[in-house]
């Protein structure tokens, strides 16, 4: 039964790579061209965090190492193994906003999720 599923999720992959108009398709190559672009990461970390990243944008429900595992190759140990490693998220959404924004930009923070310790007295 694994080894089906596994075929199958390769299987589309394969698909969707044919495909160059397919939103996957260009979202993969912004991804492999600034995780290029980042020093320090070695050839298994680029293999293994492409996925990752591209797979955050259509997972559904919670991000946990479990979800992950039923919707991709790698198991839910690799998970836990590899994410055990540095990754420097803060220069991947550097170089992504210098790649896909224009030089205007405005940042923000939305606190409403933080709890506001008020003392009455």
């Amino acid at each position: 039964m694994e080894r089906s599923k596994t075929k199958n999720k390769k299987h589309q992959r394969c698909f969707l790579k044919n495909n160059n108009r397919d939103p996957f398709n260009r979202s993969e190559a912004l991804v492999s061209t600034i995780i290029d672009k980042i020093n320090g990461i070695t050839k298994s970390q680029k293999k293994f965090i492409q996925p990752i990243l591209l797979l955050f944008i259509g997972i559904r429900g919670r991000y946990n190492f479990l979800s992950m595992a039923r919707y991709d190759a790698y198991s839910e140990q690799s998970y836990r193994n590899n994410f055990e490693k540095e990754f420097d998220f803060m220069r991947f959404n550097l170089e992504l906003i210098t790649q896909s924004c224009s030089s205007h930009r405005i940042v923000a923070f939305d606190p409403s999720y933080t709890t506001i310790n008020v003392m009455v007295q």
